[in-house]
Parts: structure tokens; sequence; C-alpha cells
């Protein structure tokens, strides 16, 4: 059983982490050939994740052709900045939407120090290439302050630590769980659905034409995927391709889980190769 392709989608907003590609790997080869495909019909997507730029520009956009990266935009650091790439597939300097500003990029200086106390407190070393058990990933994004540790039984301690120490602190950031393992320090205006719903705003896409791919719909968990499923417009069907309870996902009338029988990255390839076989 499959959810069937919709012909009339011009625009993909996609989470990364899980989604396309699992954390810390490469978009696959059968992913990428899709993608590809996609992209060449004329669909643009805006991929939307917690994680860095140079990350999802280096794990995803480099795996698809140059000609085709222009229908390509990244929403890093859970929306906070958006940037497109030009017609040679080079990433374009000028910045396309922020809401980060010196002022947060100033408080932001002091979650990276907020960081390392995490760190020293939980004996964690720097990991080098990626985490470990025991060794972590401290990376200062500019407008975000990832911690990435080996999996959830590290991270969340760190996480509940984080928590108490920022509100002692006053700092007007947030700690939020990153995908599977990281902890993310983020501004509290910072999510998702704002960059989607700027872009969406700007013409973007028209109505009917929004689909939306990814992992973390949990209403309870407060995963990330819910705000961009809050900010396209009536009528998108947004996919969860992580199979959650249906009481636990967005009241959204277009929310859809994927049936499988498989998830994540390979149920989004299996949708995709629905395009071919309708």
């Amino acid at each position: 059983m499959t959810l069937g392709w919709n012909d009339s989608v011009g625009l993909v907003v996609a989470d990364v982490d899980d989604t396309l590609a699992p954390p810390f790997h490469d978009l696959g080869d059968e992913l990428a050939d899709e993608l590809t495909a996609l992209l060449a019909s004329g669909v643009r997507m805006l991929l939307a994740s917690g994680a860095g730029l140079e990350g999802i520009r280096e794990r995803v956009v480099s795996r698809l052709p140059a000609e085709l990266r222009a229908g390509v935009l990244v929403a890093h650091c859970n929306g906070a900045e958006v940037y497109g790439f030009d017609e040679r597939g080079e990433q374009r300097e000028q910045v396309m939407f922020s809401v980060v500003d010196a002022a947060h990029r100033a408080t932001l200086r002091g979650a990276v120090h907020m960081a390392e106390l995490l760190m020293k407190e939980f004996d964690l070393a720097h990991a080098e290439g990626r985490p470990s058990r025991g060794a972590a990933l401290l990376d200062d994004r500019g407008v975000q302050v990832t911690l990435d540790l080996s999996g959830p039984a590290e991270r969340d301690p760190v996480l509940a630590r984080a928590r108490e120490l920022l509100e002692e602190s006053g700092l007007d950031v947030e700690a939020r769980p990153g995908g599977a393992s990281a902890v993310d320090l983020v501004l509290p205006h910072v999510d998702k659905g704002h960059a989607v719903r700027a872009l969406i705003g700007c013409g973007l896409a028209g109505p009917g034409e929004v689909e939306v791919w990814g992992d973390q719909f949990s209403v309870r968990g407060g995963g990330a995927d819910v705000a961009m499923a809050m900010a396209v417009p009536q009528g998108s069907r947004v996919i969860s391709f992580r199979a959650v309870p249906p009481w636990d996902v967005p009241a959204v009338p277009g929310m859809r889980i994927w049936p499988g029988p498989r998830h994540l990255d390979e149920g989004v390839l299996d949708h995709l190769r629905t395009r071919r076989n309708r």
C-alpha cells in the first residue's frame, strides 16, 4: 500500500536527517537519482533541517547535479537562515531569509560557553569527525550551537542539564533535542515554520502545490517537523516517514503516516518511485 504520487506538487519541503539520509551519512545513490529526476521535472525542494548549512550542502546538495541545484533551497539550523544556489550550482553569498541579527549572534556567544560547560561537566572529549561514547561534537554554527552525542542515552541527561543551566543563567536561548542524539541551543523565536511560511508567502509555491516530508512530528515530543506541518497552506499533504501513533501527530487536514513497509529515507525512496509506477 502507498499514498500515491500527487502530480500537482511543485514544492517539496523536506527534513534532512533520517528523512533523506541517516545522520552523518550522505544522500544515498538511489535516492539521489530519484531526487535528480524530481528536480528535472520542475519540482523545487526546500530542505528544512536542524543541521548546519555546510553539512547539508556536503551530504545532500553536492550529491545532486550542479545544473539542477538552483531548484534547491536550504533552511539550516532549524530555519534560522535560508540560502539558495545559482545556475552553476554554487551557493549564493546573499542570505535569502534570516531571523538572526547581530544582537542574537551576541547572545549565542553565551550558548557556546554553555556548551563548553556541559562538555566539562559530563567529562566529554571533543570528537573528531563524528561523536562516539564519551566524545561529542561541539559545532558553533553562528545562528545555533549544537552538541552532537553518541545516542539518546548520552544525549538526554545533557539536554536536561542544559535546560537547568539556561534557566539559572537567564540566557535567552532554548535547549532542544536535535535529531536522535543532538542538543541544539537555539534562539527561542527560531523554528522551521518561520522560514517555510516566509518563502511560500513570497510565491515559492501556489495553493495545493506543497508537500511536506519529515520524521519528527510527535506533538507530545515537541518534534521539530511539527512547525513545518503548521506552516504550509491548508490542503497540503504532510507525510511522516516515521511510524507514529495517529493521536500524536499535528491536527492538520493533510497529515498522513507513511504505511511502509520501509520507513525514513527508505520510505522516501519508495514514495518517489511511485512517480514512475503510476
